[in-house]
């Protein structure tokens, strides 16, 4: 498959400027050194997803509706199809490391795509992100969640686009005829499904702190409980008009409880009688506030609902929500502890009914895809970190059937006899751990999809060599913006934050990532000149100014990244940007006009995706340009300083 708009812009290349290309631009090999996980997944992005989120009344070699370096330079088509490319490569880079950082980029990438501009979203991610980096170590059990999240992304992508019985049961439900169209349905609510799942974990990660520290228990002992959630979930007289319009619902209490407990029975009530007035006064109302009724569990997935329900009113607005963006939120809301135990008892084997595909898909696939995803999760708790768990899993299909192999690491094998974790429910004598699963879920029975597990141990070939620098990486967005600014600003030393994410805002999905994937690779290029970065207080001499040596070590190794970049992205070398005669004769620029021109050389250079610079040998550059990575390297210094509380320091 060629991804379409960059093909069809071919087309515009060789019309308008006697330019071809002999090949289509290079792409992940489907083939070689990824897993059959990875590969299904990427084959959904592209194989299923074409023409993902186009306007097909654009004329894609005509319009100019589309943003790449600025406003107004590419095909507006042409543009979403990058932002998939985007979206790929993250994936990519991700599934090959595992790493917080990488994981970074897919929420980056999905957020702009789906939700809206990152910088109105990043709380979401930042905050789970933030607790469970700082506060998870003083519980007894913990693992990631937020890198858990977008294997649970990749989970789905991949069962969707390889089992048939889920594939037609999502199309089913939503009454979706046309495989690219239900395609581009499950990534946009599936996406929302997975990614946000377990954001509402700090509000779950501190009642269980003060429970450990009574000796895991709320009895007769003081435990934390919320109040004030009545006004946190009331809809606004424009926001209920708007969602009982959308819903058909008549919101007598107008609040998100009600509206999530309607559409839960909605789906439900036929098979587990649990009416919505039950669910909503009886579950949603004392979950937060009355733990002691829910067997001492704080639920986080009542949270992450809530709090994903009010992003989503913020950002999107509730005019242009949809049914289904209501699904995800009760998909989200149901996956833990509140379908297991207030809607049916998974305990009790007389009255439990597994959850089946056809009553809420969104909700089966996150309950599989949650449960599936065990490994490669950094343990926080202090018990987690003694268990065995797996490093990585990788998946077969066989018809409706899905095979999971976990590997563990073989460094770890003489563990195998006493450990405890996930190893120990998959190699029990019942495998608790699919049973477990068989529980929750309609699965291994007529009717609904199969499941095997498998364990193995194989040898550790993802050991990530660390760098010295050292900070939440959620600074990456601000490290971004600065990095950004030094291209903008030059010198200029008033420039405050929100004019550095102002103009972060007017570049594409491709030139934002360009600058993240740049303050990524920035701890690697300060490694090789004996530096490192950190938010924390260190003894170490400041780094006031990068010497001239210095600069001269990065300024190579940041030319190789951006070259490595800019050809995973579909760019190619050719000496026709800056040829001013092809724009003038192609009608885009007034000979006479030198700003004319300028703009219509950067248009070339964007639709026809050729750059002079993609040159390997960095000392083939004129000094002018290698100028460019370097000289204004100590404005960024202050820039970081001051709008990141990042610091440079000597590592001697």
């Amino acid at each position: 498959m060629a991804y379409t708009a960059l093909t069809k812009m071919r087309k515009l290349n060789l019309e308008k400027f006697g330019i071809d290309f002999p090949r289509e631009p290079r792409k992940i090999s489907l083939k070689k050194n990824i897993s059959n996980l990875e590969r299904a997944c990427l084959e959904f992005l592209r194989e299923s997803c074409e023409d993902l989120r186009f306007d097909t009344e654009k004329n894609e070699l005509q319009d100019f509706d589309g943003k790449s370096a600025s406003l107004g330079q590419i095909p507006y088509n042409m543009e979403k199809d990058i932002d998939r490319i985007c979206l790929e490569n993250a994936i990519h880079r991700f599934m090959q490391s595992g790493v917080a950082q990488d994981a970074f980029d897919v929420y980056f990438c999905y957020l702009e795509m789906f939700i809206g501009e990152y910088g109105k979203s990043k709380k979401l991610i930042e905050m789970l992100a933030e607790f469970e980096a700082n506060a998870s170590a003083l519980l007894m059990k913990h693992r990631d969640h937020y890198s858990h999240s977008v294997y649970v992304l990749v989970l789905g992508l991949a069962i969707y686009q390889e089992n048939e019985f889920i594939r037609n049961g999502y199309k089913e439900y939503y009454s979706l005829e046309d495989d690219r169209a239900a395609a581009h349905h499950f990534l946009k609510y599936w996406g929302m499904t997975a990614l946000f799942h377990d954001i509402g974990y700090p509000f779950e990660l501190p009642f269980e702190q003060v429970k450990s520290y009574f000796g895991d228990t709320i009895k007769d002992v003081p435990f934390i409980a919320y109040k004030g959630i009545k006004q946190f979930v009331q809809l606004s007289e424009s926001d209920q008009a708007e969602l009982e319009r959308l819903t058909g619902y008549a919101l007598k209490e107008g609040s998100i409880n009600e509206l999530i407990a309607r559409n839960i029975a909605e789906k439900l009530e036929a098979v587990y009688g649990e009416s919505a007035e039950v669910l909503e006064k009886e579950v949603l109302d004392k979950k937060p506030a009355f733990p002691d009724d829910f067997n001492g569990f704080m639920d986080h997935a009542y949270f992450s609902g809530v709090l994903f329900l009010h992003q989503l009113l913020e950002v999107v607005g509730a005019r242009n929500l949809t049914v289904a963006d209501i699904d995800a939120v009760s998909a989200i809301m149901l996956h833990n502890s509140m379908y297991k135990f207030s809607i049916t008892n998974i305990k009790n084997a007389a009255i439990n009914q597994p959850f089946e595909l056809k009553l809420h898909p969104l909700a089966y696939i996150l309950m599989l895809c949650d449960e599936l995803q065990c490994w490669d999760r950094t343990s926080y708790g202090q018990n987690s970190r003694q268990e065995l768990h797996a490093m990585w899993c990788d998946l077969t299909f066989e018809g409706n059937h899905i095979k999971a192999e976990y590997f563990y690491d073989s460094r770890l094998e003489y563990k195998k006899g006493y450990a405890k974790g996930s190893y120990r429910k998959m190699t029990d004598e019942r495998c608790t751990f699919l049973k477990d699963i068989e529980e929750i879920i309609k699965i291994n029975r007529e009717g609904a999809p199969g499941l095997t597990i498998n364990v193995s141990f194989m040898k550790n070939n993802r050991i990530t060599k660390l760098n010295l620098s050292n900070s939440s990486f959620l600074h990456l967005y601000h490290f971004a913006t600065a990095l950004n600014g030094r291209y903008l600003f030059g010198n200029d030393n008033d420039v405050s934050q929100d004019k550095l994410e102002e103009a972060f805002e007017q570049m594409s999905l491709e030139y934002k990532l360009s600058n993240i994937l740049q303050a990524k690779e920035f701890s690697r290029h300060l490694d090789r000149i004996g530096c490192f970065y950190t938010d924390k207080p260190v003894e170490n001499e400041l780094l006031e100014h990068f010497t001239e040596s210095q600069m001269e070590i990065i300024g190579p190794l940041e030319h190789t990244r951006w070259v490595n970049e800019k050809l995973s992205m579909g760019w190619w070398y050719d000496e026709t940007y800056g040829n001013e005669e092809l724009v003038i004769n192609a009608g885009w620029a007034d000979g006479s006009d030198k700003r004319s021109v300028k703009k219509a050389i950067s248009r070339l250079r964007e639709c026809t995706r050729t750059h002079k610079l993609l040159i390997p040998d960095y000392d083939e550059l004129d000094v002018e340009e290698q100028n460019k990575d370097t000289a204004p390297m100590n404005l960024m210094l202050k820039l970081i300083d001051e709008y990141d509380g990042l610091r440079i320091y000597r590592i001697g």
